[in-house]
């Protein structure tokens, strides 16, 4: 359930960025809706605006935190008490470093399995960080 509401989120909040950058560019740019070849260079130039790429990396890391903690507040226990938060509850030291080695293993196999399966095109996401390395440091640093 979790993942079928981050997924409608994810799209629903994509589409809407998308279309209010592309509303604002085409305004500011003066582009005619109506000229296919415009609008689809138009589309071509926000792939590498790079306020664009870190408003879609935040919006899908909060929306992805707010579905894996929904499950807790859904919970009958309390969050905290869920979660193991609380100041009782003791986390040994190896267990940090099997977590961040586990965190990079899953990322780094699921990456793989993407390019692999060609799922997500590599080369594009070169191209968009790229576009965001050269534009300001804070954006960078978001």
């Amino acid at each position: 359930m979790a993942f079928l509401l981050l997924l409608t989120g994810l799209l629903v909040v994509s589409v809407t960025v998308a279309s209010i950058a592309m509303a604002v560019e085409i305004a500011r740019t003066g582009v005619d809706p109506r000229d296919s070849k415009a609008v689809l260079a138009l589309t071509e130039q926000l792939k590498t605006m790079s306020w664009l790429q870190v408003a879609g990396v935040i919006t899908s890391r909060l929306l992805g935190m707010a579905a894996a903690l929904l499950g807790g507040f859904l919970s009958p226990k309390p969050l905290k008490e869920r979660l193991r938060l609380g100041p009782a509850t003791p986390f040994p030291v190896w267990a940090w470093g099997t977590a961040l080695v586990g965190c990079f293993t899953m990322g780094q196999a699921m990456e793989s399995l993407s390019v692999l399966t060609s799922v997500w095109g590599y080369t594009a996401s070169l191209k968009e960080l790229q576009a965001v390395s050269q534009g300001a440091l804070s954006t960078f640093a978001l």
